[in-house]
């Protein structure tokens, strides 16, 4: 099987930690749907490659650079789609790349809200995931923000995808 990058958008470019103590070049690539993850992961696990994933930028100092022998990014930044609020079960399926201030407002406007919300407008689903943050709203049955998770669809390294469910 043949593999193409040229579909999906990239670019070289200085990326900084949030607190601006790191930088780095580095080839970063956003996948603008799964398919295209998917492409990139498999290209990456045939040519032996380390990367690292960022979503929203926030993480504070190195947390957000990756491992220096690592130049390539995979950006989540497109991968960004509130899919569905279901009603009924309280349930929103949302992807990684999701700012929590846009899902808020989303759900602000269904009369929803979430716990364990972490501050700043820029914090993505899949960051608050990675880093199980804690936030304002937390109580003892949702003390971090991975307590409010039902289940979590993971692309694996070779393109597979698992679904995880709670407990």
């Amino acid at each position: 099987m043949k593999i193409n990058l040229n579909t999906v958008e990239s670019e070289f470019k200085l990326i900084e930690s949030w607190n601006l103590t790191h930088k780095q070049k580095a080839l970063v690539y956003y996948p603008k749907e799964i398919k295209e993850l998917r492409i990139i992961l498999k290209y990456l696990k045939k040519n032996k490659k380390t990367f690292f994933i960022k979503s929203g930028s926030c993480s504070y100092d190195g947390k957000s650079i990756g491992v220096k022998k690592s130049n390539i990014v995979i950006s989540l930044r497109n991968l960004s789609k509130l899919i569905e609020i279901n009603k009924k079960n309280n349930i929103v399926n949302v992807q990684a790349g999701a700012k929590i201030a846009d899902i808020l407002l989303e759900l602000k406007k269904n009369n929803f809200s979430m716990f364990a919300i972490p501050g700043g407008e820029h914090i993505t689903i899949g960051g608050a995931i990675a880093a199980n943050v804690i936030g304002k709203d937390s109580s003892q049955n949702f003390g971090a923000f991975g307590d409010t998770i039902k289940s979590l669809n993971v692309m694996f390294h070779d393109g597979s995808i698992k679904n995880f469910e709670e407990n």
